[in-house]
């Protein structure tokens, strides 16, 4: 049976019930795929990182971090 505010997902198009009207997946985990399939989301991941790798703080510490899992193998 169709309810009338079913919609099709838009990543996998399975019908469901949104909870909310502007609910457009069915689940976190469509949401999740299709955010990071985006060009919109992996334009500003990739500018953060860059942003990231800029700064020698981040740098020691990111250093740090890896020598110390290495250490802990």
């Amino acid at each position: 049976m169709v309810h009338n505010n079913s919609k099709h997902c838009v990543n996998c198009g399975i019908l469901f019930k949104p909870r909310v009207s502007k609910t457009i997946y069915c689940c976190i985990k469509c949401a999740v795929e299709t955010r990071n399939k985006s060009k919109e989301y992996l334009d500003k991941l990739s500018k953060k990182t860059k942003e990231r790798w800029q700064d020698d703080d981040y740098k020691k510490r990111i250093s740090v971090l890896i020598k110390e899992s290495l250490n802990n193998e």
